[in-house]
């Protein structure tokens, strides 16, 4: 059976995508080795090693999904995210606030992609629906309906991290003047 794209289905030629953008690599971020891992979800945690940030790739999405949409959701990242990232004072405008929450969607979603086949056969991650309902949806650049997204700085010990749980909530689109 060939290999299909997780978002859209297609039995093009897979890429390499970046769990988190290569961006964040360009920013001026510590690119020193720092050790990897994957949380806990459907009580499987995994480690994933030391190895430089930023730099981590799976092959499960066609070229198209991957430098077409997927592509529009990391410019439009790096442009609000970015400030953030360095630590200026900002904040995500109403405009940016669902194509943001897309971008984080579809980085949780891709990250959980690390994990083994098998491990996905077994129920790690979510079902493969949520990644062809954003896809649905790329042409709005918005995540789906029933998401909740929260972003602040976070000082632990890595400096950074990203967490997605399980509970679903509504994610309110803004009103339409």
């Amino acid at each position: 059976m060939p290999a299909i794209c997780v978002f859209c289905g297609s039995a093009d030629t897979l890429t390499g995508e970046h769990v988190l953008g290569d961006w964040l690599s360009k920013i001026g971020l510590d690119l020193d080795p720092v050790p990897h891992g994957a949380g806990w979800l459907n009580r499987i945690g995994r480690e994933l090693g030391v190895r430089p940030p930023f730099r981590q790739k799976v092959r499960d999405v066609c070229g198209d999904c991957n430098h077409g949409w997927m592509s529009r959701l990391e410019v439009a990242a790096q442009r609000v995210l970015t400030p953030l990232i360095l630590g200026h004072p900002g904040r995500i405008e109403a405009a940016d606030q669902g194509v943001i929450a897309a971008w984080v969607q579809k980085t949780a979603l891709t990250a959980m992609l690390v994990s083994t086949e098998t491990d996905r056969g077994r129920g790690y991650g979510l079902p493969v629906s949520e990644d062809h309902e954003l896809y649905a949806l790329r042409d709005e650049l918005r995540p789906l309906s029933a998401s909740q997204f929260w972003a602040g700085r976070y000082e632990g010990v890595r400096g950074w991290s990203i967490r997605r749980h399980a509970a679903r909530c509504a994610y309110r689109r803004p009103a339409r003047a």
